[in-house]
């Protein structure tokens, strides 16, 4: 895509009244736009990016979510990055430009700041990890001997769902059944353990776990799962956990079915 050439930017506060939507600009998420007023912190929000129109008026190029959230917070104005000497078609190229070379961080880079930011629920994870057996890719986890959990985004809903002594027991099962075997934390495997954790929590024993898993491997129950032909493998892989657990233990422990 082209390089378009601009005035230098320059930073002012525009107000809002004057800023508008192009065609070009993405259909409004009103469910985004509420979160962002809901959780509104000005050292959060950035500057909104413009196009100054000859008229006085301005286009939104980048942030359209955020100015229809000051709105409803009715705000007056905003910190906007304003570019000048753009044609219609300069606009257009340009958002598309934004919205396809720009990278979002991934799971693993949100843990990682909000480590080094010292959030609470992330350091308790990390800690809870950690003494599991198992590291999650935080600038701090350079630990020989651990295995890797690569699921960033499946371990951190595993946390919030379970809390730290479940999430735990759960690690600690996954790695004493398959020890060293990386299938045993990917993404598909920890959301299905999360949701057999969640529904039979202390009812799990560790030992009948790892003595019903002996005989085969996670990658053997993801493959079970799948024949299963639901899109989402998540209870699959879960009533799976839940058939070998059973298989295990005597008529009288057997867990009931939950899902």
């Amino acid at each position: 895509m082209e390089t378009i050439q601009t005035n230098d930017p320059v930073f002012r506060a525009i107000p809002l009244n004057k800023i508008n939507f192009a065609p070009y600009q993405r259909r409004l998420d009103y469910a985004k736009c509420k979160r962002i007023r809901d959780k509104y912190d000005p050292k959060l929000l950035g500057v909104l990016l413009v196009s100054e129109q000859t008229d006085g008026s301005y286009n939104i190029l980048d942030g359209n979510h955020r100015l229809t959230a000051l709105r409803m917070l009715g705000k007056k104005s905003a910190s906007c990055q304003v570019l000048s000497g753009l044609t219609y078609e300069d606009e257009a190229r340009l958002f598309a430009q934004f919205n396809t070379c720009r990278t979002r961080p991934d799971s693993k880079e949100i843990l990682n700041a909000a480590v080094e930011a010292k959030d609470a629920k992330s350091l308790d994870m990390v800690r809870t990890v950690r003494r599991a057996g198992f590291t999650c890719g935080t600038a701090t986890d350079n630990i020989s001997g651990m295995m890797p959990i690569h699921a960033v985004h499946a371990l951190t809903a595993a946390y919030n769902k379970l809390g730290s002594d479940q999430l735990y027991a759960m690690l600690d099962a996954l790695g004493s059944a398959w020890t060293g075997n990386r299938d045993c934390v990917t993404q598909s495997m920890l959301n299905g353990a999360t949701l057999f954790f969640l529904l039979y929590g202390t009812e799990i024993k560790k030992e009948v776990f790892v003595k019903a898993m002996a005989s085969t491997t996670p990658m053997a129950i993801i493959n079970k799962a799948r024949l299963s032909g639901e899109p989402n493998l998540r209870a699959p892989i879960a009533k799976e956990l839940w058939t070998r657990y059973n298989k295990a233990i005597r008529s009288n422990k057997k867990l009931e079915y939950r899902f």
